[in-house]
């Protein structure tokens, strides 16, 4: 199992987090997200699964929330 760690900015609640950690979820990867620290720690197994994670990325960003590594 690999693991990335990421920044994101413009959550505004417990809730952002969880609708985040769910996106990931409905793809089969395991996210877990820390709303005090504007944490998330996404786990992938494969090159399938982090390209999965990319194109959720993309589409997170374009609902306005600010991610990098």
């Amino acid at each position: 199992m690999k693991n990335i760690d990421l920044k994101i900015k413009g959550m505004h609640c417990e809730s952002c987090a969880r609708i985040i950690e769910g996106v990931f979820e409905d793809e089969g990867i395991l996210a877990v997200v820390d709303f005090e620290k504007c944490k998330a720690k996404i786990s992938f197994e494969n090159q399938e699964e982090r390209i999965k994670i990319a194109k959720i990325l993309d589409v997170l960003r374009k609902r306005g929330y600010k991610i990098s590594l």
